[in-house]
């Protein structure tokens, strides 16, 4: 088996050619990768977040839609509507997406009939697709998927 020396500085372990760096620094490595993603979260809700859609900040916290949010946990147990009906899966919901973005319909914020929970996964292929392609066509298929499953769960 090929062979090399773990990369970090100062280092001097002989790895499989397969690894990266070796175990000890694959750790420190692992932790660094793991505190810049927290601090890159933390300058994207600084100037992101907090300053220029503070408007959105403010509702996201709002107690209205909390209690929306939680009304949709309920009516959908907490499903992924897109893989439920689509792939069959059972899914749990992390984000819950404006068909209508409310930067755009700020007055369907509150709208339940506006709103469908999505996995992380399925919710980042469903805003990419938006942008990307035909947003109305977009917005009628999931709206067409919340009709299929009102229909499916009575």
């Amino acid at each position: 088996m090929l062979k090399h020396f773990c990369p970090w500085p100062n280092c001097h372990e002989v790895i499989p050619m397969n690894q990266r760096y070796c175990e000890k620094h694959m750790r420190q490595y692992a932790e660094r990768q793991a505190h810049r993603g927290k601090v890159r979260q933390a300058r994207y809700n600084h100037d992101v977040r907090y300053t220029r859609d503070k408007k959105l900040h403010v509702f996201y916290n709002s107690p209205e839609w909390l209690q929306l949010k939680q009304s949709l946990i309920n009516r959908y147990h907490g499903l992924c509507v897109y893989s439920y009906i689509v792939e069959h899966k059972i899914i749990r919901a992390d984000e819950y997406h404006h068909i209508e973005p409310i930067r755009e319909a700020w007055d369907k914020r509150l709208d339940a009939d506006n709103i469908i929970p999505l996995s992380a996964t399925v919710h980042h292929g469903v805003v990419a697709q938006m942008y990307k392609e035909d947003k109305v066509k977009a917005q009628s298929y999931l709206r067409e998927l919340l009709r299929q499953w009102d229909k499916a769960m009575g």
